[in-house]
């Protein structure tokens, strides 16, 4: 007898944390206007930044949205930026972290954010979303979409390590701009 697989399991998670909140964000806040979503995922108070999973109330129970991610790639650090890619369970999107964001982070884990860090599980928060051309997405990032004038690029400015576990998936995640 073949084996069935349910639909339920098409797709299995890599962190109990992650779940999908990519696309639905942009099909929240971008609804055809190309201008830049200040706070489209809302401040983290500090406690919660430097330990998440002792945080009071707990990040983990409360209806709070957060937004936990995997970095999938670092493709340039300039002027203390650092330009990346996350991921949720079924897409990627670019990044930029702000110095701001870089330099807390590296205070507080006593690392730099760039070492050591790809496929960790992390929480951001007081991100924005930012419209970059595709001559600035080429130069920063290296890649390049047809047909696409402007892509959203998601502005970091606090991030937190959750998880320093870095199992990688043998899937591979599309970007989000290719469902637009």
């Amino acid at each position: 007898m073949p084996t069935v697989k349910l639909t339920s399991q098409h797709t299995r998670p890599d962190s109990i944390f992650i779940h999908d909140w990519i696309k639905p964000l942009l099909d929240e806040n971008c609804q055809g206007l190309l201008r830049p979503i200040y706070r489209a995922i809302p401040p983290i108070n500090n406690t919660n930044v430097r330990n998440p999973l002792s945080s009071r109330p707990s990040l983990l129970t409360t209806k709070v949205k957060c937004h936990f991610t995997k970095i999938v790639k670092f493709y340039k650090v300039e002027n203390f930026k650092i330009f990346a890619s996350i991921r949720d369970t079924r897409f990627q999107i670019l990044v930029e972290f702000t110095p701001h964001c870089v330099s807390t982070f590296e205070r507080t884990n006593r690392c730099r954010l760039t070492s050591d860090t790809t496929n960790c599980t992390l929480l951001i928060g007081d991100c924005s979303i930012e419209y970059k051309s595709s001559h600035e997405i080429s130069q920063n990032y290296r890649l390049n979409f047809p047909n696409k004038r402007l892509l959203p690029v998601l502005t970091i400015n606090q991030a937190s390590i959750l998880d320093r576990d870095q199992a990688t998936l043998l899937e591979q995640f599309p970007f989000v701009y290719s469902t637009y």
